[in-house]
């Protein structure tokens, strides 16, 4: 594999960033990170704002790359206090399971163990690792210095609290990876201007080093 098999992929983008699983846990959207108060990540249950645009990926800077992504349950709870019936429709998602459209390479996929719930009729949002360390090295290998678009489909699986299990139907993420990208790899402390410090930014995966290594990124200066 080389940089020249990196192409845009412009048949694998024409689906979009998502797709409708047209399950009962679904994936809804890709949010844009809120910005950290006092030096945390807290996400809320569903995107404050939808992420415009492809997240992007110094594959040669970052060691990981996480996106926050809105998943809604669309059962509803069955508890019934007449019947004294309990609700079992809470969903806990247990694994993401990841592969990878490069053309001309087979790029391994990947899995994330999680431990993510989204109640009966609600939504959550949960930071899924789209490029974990391994998947990093293996494009940081091949990946042009100018940006280029991949496709990464994700699924979620896991179980109901009524002990059934369920598999979510792909979730296509497009996003354009570089390794030396050139609106990337600078220090995050000059983000700040005045008499404010950098006090974190989010996701945290888009900071390694001390450097801004991934987009989407808000951040904090106190």
């Amino acid at each position: 594999m080389n940089p020249r098999t990196l192409a845009p992929l412009a048949l694998l983008l024409a689906a979009g960033c998502g797709a409708d699983n047209f399950a009962s846990v679904q994936f809804f959207e890709i949010c844009f990170p809120p910005a950290p108060k006092s030096g945390s990540c807290i996400y809320p249950a569903s995107c404050e704002n939808t992420l415009l645009g492809r997240p992007r990926v110094d594959v040669g800077l970052a060691s990981a790359f996480e996106l926050p992504i809105q998943v809604n349950n669309q059962l509803r709870s069955n508890a019934d206090t007449s019947t004294g019936q309990v609700n079992t429709h809470d969903a806990h998602v247990q694994k993401y399971a990841i592969t990878y459209g490069v053309p001309g390479a087979a790029l391994p996929g990947s899995i994330s163990l999680a431990n993510d719930t989204v109640r009966a009729g609600g939504n959550t949002v949960v930071l899924v690792e789209v490029l974990p360390t391994v998947t990093m090295a293996q494009l940081a290998a091949v990946a042009p210095a100018t940006p280029t678009t991949i496709v990464a489909d994700v699924v979620a699986s896991g179980r109901y609290d009524s002990g059934d299990t369920f598999e979510t139907g792909p979730f296509r993420i497009a996003l354009d990876v570089c390794s030396g990208c050139p609106d990337l790899g600078f220090p995050v402390g000059g983000l700040c201007t005045g008499t404010t410090v950098f006090n974190g930014g989010c996701p945290g995966s888009a900071v390694n080093g001390g450097l801004l290594v991934s987009f989407p990124f808000n951040f904090e200066c106190q």
